[in-house]
């Protein structure tokens, strides 16, 4: 819905442009990463979800790698998975880690982990930012989730 609001109309409903809700309707404000992961797992449940995002979703092109990524666990990916994401994500680009050194840039001491001393494969998978919102929003419409972006949102006693 272009150029929407998202706004709280007594305590009862929600308006988000032309669209009214009751307030049972949960209201994930944000579609990134976790606001769309959030949005799915709760539309999943049987919950009436609305989405509200202030910026059309990126889009993931293969050939234009994007630079924002994440070091996604194995827990992240089964819950991907749950979601019904992780295989569209793992197909696309998500590439294993097997060792991992932290470090404190003030010099307080450094973490390694090896996945052979854990005897796993691999620690986790690297996957670029726009895939994950891309592969997620994706899932969103399957999902019925209704979608208002770009579009603003409003809470109940909020500035």
């Amino acid at each position: 819905m272009s150029g929407a609001t998202l706004d709280s109309v007594g305590d009862t409903t929600v308006q988000a442009g032309s669209t009214q809700y009751a307030s049972s309707v949960v209201a994930a404000a944000g579609g990134g990463v976790v606001g769309a992961a959030c949005a799915l797992a709760l539309a999943r449940a049987g919950l009436e979800v609305a989405l509200v995002e202030p910026r059309p979703a990126p889009r993931w092109l293969a050939g234009q790698p994007d630079l924002r990524v994440y070091a996604l666990a194995p827990d992240n990916a089964e819950l991907l998975d749950r979601l019904g994401v992780w295989p569209q994500v793992s197909a696309a680009r998500a590439k294993p880690y097997r060792c991992m050194r932290v470090w404190d840039a003030a010099g307080g001491g450094e973490l390694s982990f090896e996945a052979s001393s854990m005897a796993r494969g691999e620690l986790g998978w690297i996957v670029e930012n726009d895939l994950l919102v891309d592969r997620l929003w994706a899932a969103l419409a399957s999902a019925d989730v209704h979608l208002h972006c770009p579009a603003r949102g409003s809470a109940p006693g909020r500035v």
